[in-house]
């Protein structure tokens, strides 16, 4: 059965691809009654080691899958009695403790533990603190400190008292320590948790799960597992993915948040390591209604205060004592009804009659720094997040990710940042966002954006729209990635000596280049001539005219003609691009860099192309292949013996404008103090480097032979690369410190444990013997292209997966990693 068709069930092994894509804990629910006989109080041991063998292949086949937990069985009361449960429990948490125990022998002492977790008695019974007892009961004295973690489901109604229901939830779970034998400190999680359905809806439903989340927090709840993202059949679905064709931007957006769905949002973003507060603590120096909800969170430096209007009336909120000194950002969120869905009312706050299902819609408009009002009008059904954070944080400022009724303007948001690094994203709207102090990361996403760096040096990324960009004062970095016609930015880089990085279809006017200024074109001029021949002088200005059909106007740069093809990092050698970019990104903060490298694609410094049309294979030969369509960045790591490779293959020089992210990723970690060049770090120290001269000895070549690669059969111009090129031909840092790049592809992640131990072998090992050298160079070819159709999800990949993985199980065995 196929994903997507009728009764399709997701598999354990896809669960756990899944998780690690997206980098989430799973929890395995084990199987209890299938194993059970109630009538005989017999446990089938034969196939419950069928399945644990099972258990075991999938997650041996699938190590960088986070399985945190094993959770015995689910909602157990609605097939057997809390006795039989807890006798199947407690045959089976002696199984699974020797299943983690072989796991780890098997799969080493980086693979996380899962925990042994069994369940509580019903939160909706009176007799559920009485259940838990008689489960305790059934638990073995050997085996009760193995547990380490109580399970309860809680869907709490919002029509009614949520305090009692708080209550008859979570002292059922408590009740297990008070047994003797169980830890003191046993971890309770709320395995399955959101607002019952047709209780609330809309926004009032997102207020109320803000409210009902951090309640259980208070009460000693450790884990919340949020049951219902997008079931179409549900009122109180994080996401919906059924939705009408004019809202999916065409086909770019598959599912849209709800009003929860972005509150869930905010919570997972923004809460992490925070605290709850009272409700005093959350609106000190604040001047709120008593019928407005408050629910806030704490750490250092960061308060965020939730307040939700439900009382049918308008409320005015002061918040001007509390935001002196301080730098606050507020999330606004209000019902909304698509303008696409005719008679249907998403907008609605009041729950639809059981077996009707809600279809709500909210948009979020996102204001902060000096844009912030002192006051906040807060109408009926409509709910704001408010961040109060020192001045110098490092702030991450989302703003609305989606449009439900573009009439209303609401999702055009003012984003001003503080002081430190900040990274600030528009997303849709027209937005308008400054970076303040700092060197902030500012992208502005869909829409007709301002864009202002603000002091210090920023990076400033254009997308889709019209865009107006200031990069303000300090060395500024503006990359321009629009891909669209009408794509179109005005720019100014301000004081300082910036660099601008064109690309896509941008229609471009840079109002104040400089001759200190840094130019890019993505590599879309060969050499100066054909750079020289794209540009005229018109009047005052200098215009370049794009392959797309776009132009780029340089005003008042017609006296800077002469010396406009020595400011282009194009025709740069890789050695000064990388000291230019390695001097700019070496101040980001790695929550930055990781930003920034996901959004430079488009602007690469390798030119952009269609794959060359297909030859009659009577002409079957050499072909030209622009580089970055093959391989996916610059080849200009090669050392001379590739002229053989590179007549086989012809492809257009260009220079990479992005050093590897490792290195990159590297320095921000350690710090060195000198800015230069990774000369500064040890020799053999940190993912990249050259490899220490007094370390391992080289190994012997074994006579392998590698076989040559079908492009170079029958050619008279291939000729092999030598054998042995000297150790100096590799460039460190242009060539050593990613290159992994179907193993990165395969596992989903450059920095998987797996992917850097490789990486390892071939900075120690690879590097220091002809053979190895060899192969480094043919996969430098070869390696971008098989990478580019490897995906996490693919059958190719998982078999990668497992080569790799063995292979570095082998390797660290010897001790080559």
């Amino acid at each position: 059965m196929e994903p997507g068709t009728d009764g399709y069930v997701m598999t354990l092994r896809e669960a756990m691809e899944l998780a690690d894509d997206h980098d989430a804990g799973l929890t395995v629910v084990i199987p209890t009654t299938q194993f059970y006989d109630p009538t005989t109080q017999t446990f089938e041991t034969a196939g419950f080691e069928r399945y644990l063998s099972e258990l075991r292949n999938a997650i041996t086949e699938n190590p960088e899958a986070k399985v945190t937990g094993f959770q015995i069985g689910n909602e157990f009361w609605s097939s057997m009695t809390a006795s039989d449960y807890g006798t199947i429990a407690n045959i089976q948490i002696s199984y699974l403790d020797d299943l983690r125990k072989e796991l780890s022998q098997t799969l080493g002492e980086d693979w996380a533990v899962p925990s042994i977790g069994i369940q509580a008695g019903a939160a909706w019974s009176s007799d559920g603190i009485e259940q838990s007892r008689e489960i305790a009961e059934a638990i073995s004295a050997e085996n009760r400190p193995l547990i380490d973690t109580i399970y309860q489901n809680t869907y709490p109604d919002a029509e009614r008292s949520l305090d009692w229901q708080a209550d008859w939830s979570i002292r059922p779970a408590v009740t297990f320590s008070e047994s003797e034998g169980f830890s003191s400190n046993l971890k309770v999680s709320l395995s399955e948790f959101n607002i019952a359905a047709n209780s609330a809806v809309g926004v009032n439903l997102a207020g109320a799960w803000i409210e009902e989340f951090a309640r259980y927090i208070d009460i000693g709840v450790d884990e919340v597992i949020h049951w219902g993202t997008q079931y179409k059949w549900l009122s109180n679905k994080l996401y919906d993915a059924q939705f009408p064709e004019a809202e999916a931007n065409a086909s770019e957006i598959h599912v849209i948040a709800t009003p929860l769905g972005q509150i869930y949002d905010l919570a997972q973003a923004n809460l992490s390591g925070k605290q709850t507060i009272s409700d005093i603590d959350a609106v000190e120096g604040m001047v709120v209604p008593e019928e407005i909800g408050i629910t806030g969170f704490q750490e250092a430096g960061q308060k965020i205060v939730f307040l939700h209007n439900n009382s049918g009336e308008t409320a005015q909120i002061d918040i001007s004592s509390a935001v002196i000194g301080k730098h606050a950002i507020l999330h606004h969120l209000i019902s909304a009804d698509s303008p696409y869905t005719g008679s249907v009312d998403e907008s609605i706050s009041s729950p639809f009659p059981d077996g009707e299902i809600a279809d709500s819609r909210g948009d979020m408009k996102v204001t902060s720094g000096e844009a912030l009002a002192s006051s906040i009008t807060l109408n009926d059904n409509e709910l704001v997040m408010l961040t109060i954070s020192d001045p110098e944080v490092d702030l991450t400022i989302e703003g609305a990710h989606h449009q439900t009724d573009h009439r209303t303007g609401t999702t055009d948001d003012v984003i001003f940042g503080a002081s430190g690094n900040d990274i600030l994203r528009g997303h849709v709207g027209n937005d308008n966002l400054d970076g303040g102090g700092g060197n902030d990361i500012l992208t502005g996403g869909v829409g007709n954006d301002t864009l202002r760096g603000g002091d210090d040096d920023d990076i400033i990324i254009s997308d889709r729209g019209e865009d107006v960009i200031d990069g303000g004062s300090g060395d500024d970095l503006i990359i321009l990635t629009g891909e669209r016609d009408g794509d179109r930015a005005s720019v100014t880089g301000g004081d300082g000596e910036d660099i601008f990085l064109f690309g896509g279809c941008h229609d471009t006017v840079v109002h104040d280049l400089s001759a200190e200024d840094r130019l890019g074109f993505d590599g879309v001029f060969r050499n100066q001539d054909d750079l020289a021949e794209a540009t005229r002088i018109q009047d005052d200005d200098l215009i370049v005219s794009g392959p797309e059909g776009n132009d780029i106007v340089l005003v008042g740069a017609a006296s800077l003609s002469e010396k406009l093809s020595s400011m282009v990092l194009d025709f740069s050698s890789q050695e000064e691009v990388d000291s230019i970019m390695m001097g700019r990104l070496s101040k980001l903060t790695l929550d930055q860099l990781k930003e920034l490298y996901l959004n430079f694609s488009n602007v690469d410094g390798v030119p952009d192309s269609q794959p060359p049309a297909a030859q009659p294979a009577s002409e079957a030969g050499p072909v030209d292949i622009r580089a970055d369509e093959v391989f996916g960045r610059s080849l200009t790591v090669l050392d001379d013996s590739s002229d053989a490779v590179a007549n086989a293959m012809p492809w257009s020089s260009s220079v990479s404008y992005w050093p590897d992210y490792d290195v990159i990723a590297n320095r921000i970690t350690i710090g060195p103090e000198d800015d230069d060049d990774l000369e500064t770090l040890e020799p053999g120290t940190g993912i990249g480097s050259e490899p220490d001269p007094g370390g391992n000895p080289a190994p012997e070549d074994d006579g392998i032979e590698i076989e040559a690669p079908e492009w170079t059969d029958g050619n008279p111009d291939f000729v092999p690369p030598d054998d042995d090129p000297q150790e100096s031909e590799i460039d460190p840092i242009s060539g050593a410190g990613g290159g992994c790049f179907v193993a990165t592809a395969a596992f989903g992640d450059r920095m998987h444990p797996d992917v850097v131990s490789l990486r390892g072998f071939r900075d120690k090992h690879l590097v220091r013997f002809g053979l190895g050298r060899a192969f480094i160079r043919f996969y430098w070819w070869i390696g971008p292209k098989l990478a580019r159709t490897t995906k996490p999800h693919q059958l190719r990949a998982k078999a990668a997966r497992w080569v790799l993985s063995n292979l570095v199980a082998v390797l660290r065995r010897s001790g080559l990693t």
